[in-house]
């Protein structure tokens, strides 16, 4: 099913999409169909109105990370599968999304202010090893990780800061 679901999008559909996560709602959609569900079934499963799950379908909004959280377990996928960032692209906000947390979770769980861990998450302040290790722990990956995607998303902002 992973394929055929990957299949039905292309590279343009992921141009598309501007947002650091990429949520992409044609592939809820087509996830949604394929569990023969509604969008008032859908709706009542992730615990959501129905027209927050048709503006996630059209692109005219973008769940949380718990709301996309909720819809995925809805649908019986992990996160992954509601967005188009590949393990090998995702920045560290890629990797907090597909955890389910906000901003404002991981700030708290690693002792740091709201305005400090945003710097940190957009690649303008490095990671202390022991901030390394708690985001590991949090987002269920390694330290290593963690690392290249604080520096992929060092690079891409470099990138856009030059243009």
């Amino acid at each position: 099913m992973e394929r055929d679901i990957d299949r039905t999008f292309n590279d343009e559909d992921q141009l598309a999409q501007g947002r650091a996560h990429a949520f992409n709602g044609r592939r809820l959609r087509l996830l949604r169909r394929r569990n023969g569900l509604t969008q008032s079934a859908l709706a009542a499963a992730a615990a959501i109105s129905r027209p927050s799950v048709t503006a996630y379908e059209t692109g005219t909004a973008v769940p949380s990370p718990r709301v996309a959280a909720a819809l995925a377990a809805a649908l019986g996928v992990s996160i992954d599968h509601l967005t188009l960032t590949d393990a090998d692209r995702a920045g560290l906000a890629d990797l907090r999304y597909h955890a389910g947390l906000t901003q404002a979770q991981i700030a708290e769980r690693l002792g740091v202010s709201r305005n400090t861990f945003p710097g940190i998450e957009r690649g303008e302040r490095p990671p202390t090893p022991a901030q390394i290790a708690q985001l590991a722990e949090l987002y269920s990956t390694t330290s290593a990780e963690i690392l290249a995607a604080w520096q992929r998303t060092r690079a891409t902002m470099a990138t856009r800061r030059t243009r």
